[in-house]
Protein backbone atom coordinates (compact mmCIF):
# COMPACT_ATOMS: atom_id res chain seq x y z
CA UNK A 1 0.00 0.00 0.00
CA UNK A 2 3.02 2.68 0.31
CA UNK A 3 3.46 2.20 -3.17
CA UNK A 4 -0.11 3.75 -4.33
CA UNK A 5 -0.10 7.04 -5.82
CA UNK A 6 -3.18 8.90 -5.39
CA UNK A 7 -4.65 7.69 -8.74
CA UNK A 8 -4.69 4.26 -7.90
CA UNK A 9 -7.34 2.02 -8.90
CA UNK A 10 -10.18 0.65 -6.75
CA UNK A 11 -9.57 -2.90 -7.77
CA UNK A 12 -5.92 -3.14 -6.87
CA UNK A 13 -6.78 -1.26 -3.79
CA UNK A 14 -9.87 -3.90 -2.85
CA UNK A 15 -7.06 -7.26 -3.63
CA UNK A 16 -4.58 -5.38 -1.44
CA UNK A 17 -7.16 -4.83 1.67
CA UNK A 18 -8.79 -8.57 1.13
CA UNK A 19 -4.70 -9.38 2.08
CA UNK A 20 -4.20 -7.23 4.85
CA UNK A 21 -7.37 -8.42 6.41
CA UNK A 22 -6.76 -11.60 5.96
CA UNK A 23 -3.54 -11.08 8.03
CA UNK A 24 -5.30 -9.28 10.26
CA UNK A 25 -8.04 -12.66 11.40
CA UNK A 26 -5.48 -15.09 11.24
CA UNK A 27 -3.01 -12.83 13.73
CA UNK A 28 -5.99 -11.99 15.73
CA UNK A 29 -6.70 -16.09 16.32
CA UNK A 30 -2.91 -16.37 17.11
CA UNK A 31 -3.50 -14.13 19.79
CA UNK A 32 -6.64 -15.45 20.98
CA UNK A 33 -5.23 -18.66 21.37
CA UNK A 34 -2.15 -17.50 23.14
CA UNK A 35 -3.51 -15.49 25.10
CA UNK A 36 -6.07 -18.10 26.69
CA UNK A 37 -3.56 -20.78 26.56
CA UNK A 38 -2.68 -21.99 30.02
CA UNK A 39 -6.03 -20.41 31.72
CA UNK A 40 -7.75 -22.88 33.58
CA UNK A 41 -11.88 -23.34 32.20
CA UNK A 42 -13.11 -21.38 34.75
CA UNK A 43 -10.94 -18.24 33.49
CA UNK A 44 -11.34 -18.60 30.10
CA UNK A 45 -14.16 -15.82 30.13
CA UNK A 46 -12.03 -13.52 32.34
CA UNK A 47 -9.37 -14.03 29.76
CA UNK A 48 -11.29 -13.77 26.66
CA UNK A 49 -12.49 -10.46 28.58
CA UNK A 50 -9.41 -9.21 28.61
CA UNK A 51 -7.74 -10.40 25.09
CA UNK A 52 -10.76 -8.25 23.68
CA UNK A 53 -10.88 -5.43 25.97
CA UNK A 54 -6.89 -4.83 25.17
CA UNK A 55 -7.31 -5.73 21.19
CA UNK A 56 -10.29 -2.69 21.42
CA UNK A 57 -8.19 -0.30 23.09
CA UNK A 58 -5.28 -0.96 21.13
CA UNK A 59 -7.27 -0.43 17.59
CA UNK A 60 -8.40 3.13 19.06
CA UNK A 61 -5.15 4.41 20.56
CA UNK A 62 -3.30 2.91 16.91
CA UNK A 63 -5.81 4.61 14.78
CA UNK A 64 -5.42 7.87 16.92
CA UNK A 65 -2.00 7.74 16.88
CA UNK A 66 -1.57 6.76 12.85
CA UNK A 67 -4.25 9.67 11.97
CA UNK A 68 -2.20 12.19 14.10
CA UNK A 69 0.94 11.06 12.10
CA UNK A 70 -0.80 11.43 8.51
CA UNK A 71 -1.84 15.16 9.68
CA UNK A 72 1.56 16.08 10.74
CA UNK A 73 2.93 15.15 7.65
CA UNK A 74 0.50 16.89 5.57
CA UNK A 75 0.39 19.81 7.39
CA UNK A 76 1.05 22.81 5.55
CA UNK A 77 0.34 21.10 1.96
CA UNK A 78 -2.30 22.40 -0.09
CA UNK A 79 -4.62 19.65 0.56
CA UNK A 80 -4.32 17.49 -2.63
CA UNK A 81 -5.15 14.12 -2.95
CA UNK A 82 -0.99 13.56 -3.28
CA UNK A 83 -0.75 15.14 -0.59
CA UNK A 84 -3.25 13.02 1.30
CA UNK A 85 -1.93 10.31 -0.06
CA UNK A 86 1.45 11.09 1.06
CA UNK A 87 0.24 11.61 4.69
CA UNK A 88 -1.49 8.16 4.76
CA UNK A 89 2.11 6.31 3.43
CA UNK A 90 3.84 8.08 6.37
CA UNK A 91 1.31 7.12 8.86
CA UNK A 92 1.53 2.95 6.94
CA UNK A 93 5.22 3.40 7.53
CA UNK A 94 5.52 4.45 10.73
CA UNK A 95 2.54 1.31 11.80
CA UNK A 96 5.42 -1.49 9.52
CA UNK A 97 7.75 -0.25 11.91
CA UNK A 98 5.98 -0.58 15.21
CA UNK A 99 4.89 -3.95 13.33
CA UNK A 100 8.32 -5.30 12.72
CA UNK A 101 9.24 -4.22 16.56
CA UNK A 102 6.27 -5.92 18.03
CA UNK A 103 7.15 -9.08 16.03
CA UNK A 104 10.90 -8.58 17.52
CA UNK A 105 9.45 -8.42 20.91
CA UNK A 106 6.66 -11.55 20.32
CA UNK A 107 9.90 -13.53 18.91
CA UNK A 108 12.01 -12.67 21.86
CA UNK A 109 9.91 -13.27 24.75
CA UNK A 110 7.10 -15.32 23.61
CA UNK A 111 8.41 -17.55 21.16
CA UNK A 112 9.58 -21.51 22.19
CA UNK A 113 7.98 -21.53 25.14
CA UNK A 114 6.40 -24.77 24.60
CA UNK A 115 9.05 -27.24 24.50
CA UNK A 116 9.03 -31.27 24.90
CA UNK A 117 8.51 -32.36 28.22
CA UNK A 118 7.03 -28.87 29.23
CA UNK A 119 3.35 -27.48 29.85
CA UNK A 120 1.75 -26.88 26.34
CA UNK A 121 -1.27 -24.72 26.09
CA UNK A 122 -4.41 -24.99 28.42
CA UNK A 123 -2.83 -28.57 29.78
CA UNK A 124 -1.59 -29.89 33.16
CA UNK A 125 -1.40 -33.05 34.82
CA UNK A 126 0.40 -36.30 33.64
CA UNK A 127 2.15 -37.24 30.28
CA UNK A 128 0.85 -38.85 27.47
CA UNK A 129 4.27 -40.89 26.31
CA UNK A 130 5.32 -37.89 24.61
CA UNK A 131 6.31 -36.05 26.90
CA UNK A 132 3.81 -33.91 26.73
CA UNK A 133 1.81 -33.27 29.95
CA UNK A 134 -1.87 -34.01 29.66
CA UNK A 135 -5.02 -32.26 31.16
CA UNK A 136 -6.49 -33.69 34.31
CA UNK A 137 -10.20 -33.54 32.69
CA UNK A 138 -9.30 -35.46 29.90
CA UNK A 139 -7.82 -38.56 32.42
CA UNK A 140 -10.85 -38.63 33.98
CA UNK A 141 -13.38 -37.84 30.87
CA UNK A 142 -14.18 -41.74 29.65
CA UNK A 143 -14.12 -40.87 25.85
CA UNK A 144 -11.06 -38.42 25.65
CA UNK A 145 -8.66 -40.68 28.07
CA UNK A 146 -8.93 -43.77 25.48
Amino acid sequence: MLRFPATSRYPLLGVVLFVVGMGTTSAAFAATVAGSGGVTDDEQGLASALINAARQVGAALGVAVLLSVAATSTQGSTGSAAALAGGYRTAMTVAAGLALVAAVISVRFVGGRTRRGSTALGVSGGTNGNGIRRSRDVEKHPVLSS
